[in-house]
């Protein structure tokens, strides 16, 4: 097939000089030295500050380390142990936490008694810590009862599960009598 009559005459492709390409060069340098530029922290706080990238999240990250084991009968006026819960302080600075443990009967949770273990904690940003207090001289009454773990100190995180407050006798060989 013939190129019509008044088409213009293709030219070769003309190369790219050094002097061409300049420009598309230091533009793609430019590119890469800023993005490198916010990788680091400097950079990512500039962006902050410019509104155009967002605080990291803290939070306060409290669980039972194994649920499984958790002591599933308390035993009036003896020692409970086997409780055992992590804390873990996601936030940007250290943080003191106060942690209590308490035994209610579930439907009387206002009814709390006293904190059977209570501490502290100090974790720095990122640290995590497991907990495993001994609960003295165990209170409570027969029946179900919920266990309670929570902290204070920037934070109002509870944990808790159920268990059972039997009476000495079945604690101690499992049956009465």
């Amino acid at each position: 097939m013939l190129p019509p009559k008044n088409a213009a005459p293709r030219r070769p492709l003309a190369r790219s000089s050094a002097a061409d390409i300049a420009p598309y060069a230091a533009l793609l340098v430019a590119v890469l030295l800023v993005g490198g530029l916010f990788q680091t922290n400097p950079g990512r706080e500039l962006l902050r500050d410019a509104g155009l990238l967002g605080r990291p999240t803290s939070y306060t990250e409290l669980a039972f380390t194994d649920p499984r084991t958790l002591p599933s009968e308390l035993i009036p006026s003896q020692d409970m142990t086997g409780l055992q819960f992590s804390v873990r302080n996601a936030t940007t600075a250290t943080r003191v936490y106060g942690w209590s443990v308490s035994v209610t009967k579930p439907s009387s949770a206002a009814a709390a008694t006293p904190a059977t273990a209570a501490g502290t904690v100090r974790l720095t940003p990122g640290q995590r810590t497991t907990v495993a207090p001994v609960l003295r001289s165990v209170r409570c009454t027969p029946g179900a009862v919920s266990v309670s773990v929570s902290l204070s100190g920037g934070t109002n995180e509870t944990i808790r599960y159920q268990a059972t407050c039997t009476t000495d006798s079945e604690g101690a060989g499992g049956q009465a009598g």
